[in-house]
C-alpha cells in the first residue's frame, strides 16, 4: 500500500515524503519531478509547462503520471497540490494508497506561499477562497488529515506512522 501525501502548495509534502521514505525504506516519489522526468524538456519546470503549454496540458500529463505511479506498490507519494481536482486522479491514488493530508493553517500557507513567486494559478486570485476551497476539497477525500503548523518533518513523519498504524475503517477522516 502506498502512503499518499496530499495538501496545499508548501505545506511540506516533499520533505516530510523524504523523510518517511527513508524511515520507513521505500522508494519516494514526486509527481511533479516524475512528471518532469518523463515529460518535461531539459531543464523545463512545472512552471515552464504552466506558461508555454498551459494548465489544460499540465493536468493532462498530470494524469498520466498519476495513473502510472497509482500502479507501484509500498511508496511514499507527494502529490502536486492540484492533482486531486480530477476525480479519476483520487480514485487512482486510492486504489493502492492511502491519502494523508498535511493541513497548514492559511497564516502559516500564506506566509510560505508569498516567501517565493506566486505561482501562475495563483495570479489574480483571492489566497484565501483558493486556501478554503482546496481544504474543504481535501478534507473530503483524506483518510487521515494531520495539522502540522507546530510539528517538525520527524514528527510529522512520526504522526503518520502512528496514524496509519490506528486508521479506523470508517470512511470519515482520521483527525491527529
Amino acid at each position: 500500500m502506498n502512503i499518499v501525501l496530499i495538501g496545499l502548495k508548501s505545506c511540506g509534502k516533499t520533505s516530510v515524503g523524504k523523510a518517511l521514505a527513508a524511515k520507513l525504506a521505500k522508494n519516494f516519489i514526486d509527481t511533479d519531478e516524475f512528471l518532469l522526468e518523463r515529460h518535461g524538456k531539459s531543464n523545463q519546470s512545472i512552471r515552464d509547462i504552466f506558461q508555454q503549454e498551459g494548465e489544460e496540458h499540465f493536468r493532462n500529463l498530470e494524469k498520466k503520471v498519476v495513473a502510472t505511479i497509482s500502479s507501484f506498490n509500498n511508496a511514499i507519494v507527494a502529490t502536486g497540490g492540484g492533482s486531486i481536482i480530477e476525480e479519476e486522479n483520487v480514485k487512482n491514488l486510492k486504489k493502492k494508497g492511502h491519502l494523508i493530508y498535511l493541513d497548514l493553517s492559511f497564516e502559516a500557507w500564506k506566509s510560505r506561499i508569498e516567501q517565493q513567486p506566486l505561482p501562475i494559478f495563483l495570479r489574480g486570485k483571492n489566497l484565501a477562497d483558493h486556501y478554503t476551497m482546496r481544504k474543504l476539497f481535501y478534507q473530503k477525500i483524506a483518510d487521515v488529515m494531520i495539522s502540522v503548523d507546530q510539528y517538525s518533518i520527524r514528527d510529522i513523519v512520526d504522526v503518520v506512522i502512528k496514524a496509519l498504524s490506528l486508521q479506523p475503517s470508517s470512511s470519515n477522516p482520521s483527525h491527529v
